[in-house]
């Protein structure tokens, strides 16, 4: 490369560091050390989560696991699907995100899920999982392993962690770092700092667990019922049933986010007539009357607030 270009090149990342810089929110001298800012680390505020919390954690404090944060990349995402989540994300792909559900109980069937999906995942994309459970101390249960965002050349790792109702993710790009340490130190240690400077958070229920029931009525007896699990994300085949027949499943806060709710089923003999429904807190949302063979109910749930 010509010197001219090398110069030019160097000023324009300068610059644009420069600019980026610019966005930080102003910060006092103790919260750059890693201490905690003017006023305390930011909390819930009447139970809800707010961009604010970001700055649980500080460039300091990952700085001492030898990873250098950069400027947080885009705008506010948080809350923007209803729910009462955080999301930081930051240049490089560094993430931190928090998700406050009304119960423990619906934290954990996320959780649960969530852990799930990973390890489909990573074995449908056959990445080399280094899953390790119970890893962040004080959380009710986590886990950390290679992220599926990552490349071989480019890994990214990442911990999930559950206290009560509090959900915690964090990610770490680690491909540009020289002087690192091991990821999983490193991300175990920085939730556990966000456990430590928010303390309460997730400790108590909030609100209570929604509830889903599917019904099938009917003149006969079923020969198939099939309905879609959203605690687990799976289809469930019950098979041959007596009418009429009831099931209850627990349903985690998604806020905004649309909630697939769906429910087959059909009639034996063919001849006779079978009904369907869908309620939510015992409330109906969807509805099929009784007809002959075949009921079908199906929608898409999503809270209003």
């Amino acid at each position: 490369m010509k010197r001219g270009h090398s110069t030019f090149l160097t000023a324009v990342l300068v610059a644009a560091f420069a600019l980026a810089a610019c966005d930080r929110p102003a910060s006092n001298k103790a919260s750059e050390a890693g201490g905690p800012p003017a006023g305390g680390w930011p909390q819930a505020t009447d139970g809800k989560l707010d961009q604010k919390m970001c700055g649980l954690l500080t460039a300091a404090d990952y700085a001492k696991y030898g990873h250098t944060l950069l400027p947080k990349a885009g705008g506010d995402d948080s809350g923007k699907s209803g729910g009462n989540t955080v999301s930081c994300l930051y240049m490089t792909g560094d993430e931190f995100a928090l998700n406050l559900q009304p119960t423990a109980e619906g934290a954990k069937l996320l959780f649960q899920r969530e852990r799930d999906d990973h390890v489909a995942r990573m074995k449908a994309e056959s990445h080399k999982s280094q899953l390790a459970e119970d890893v962040v101390p004080g959380a009710d249960e986590s886990w950390f392993d290679l992220s599926v965002l990552g490349t071989d050349k480019y890994p990214e790792y990442e911990v999930r962690a559950r206290r009560g109702a509090l959900l915690m993710m964090l990610r770490l790009s680690t491909g540009s770092d020289k002087d690192a340490k091991d990821p999983k130190e490193a991300l175990v240690g920085l939730a556990g700092l966000v456990l430590e400077r928010a303390p309460e958070l997730g400790k108590k229920d909030t609100g209570t667990l929604r509830k889903v029931k599917y019904v099938v009525t009917g003149t006969a007896k079923a020969k198939s019922i099939r309905y879609y699990d959203p605690s687990t994300g799976k289809n469930v085949e019950v098979g041959a049933s007596p009418l009429p027949w009831t099931v209850e499943i627990a349903l985690a806060s998604e806020g905004k986010n649309p909630v697939l709710l769906d429910l087959t089923a059909t009639a034996d003999p063919g001849t006779a007539y079978v009904g369907c429904g869908i309620l939510i807190d015992g409330k109906p949302f969807k509805e099929q009357k009784a007809a002959l063979g075949l009921a079908f109910c199906s929608g898409q749930y999503a809270e209003t607030s």
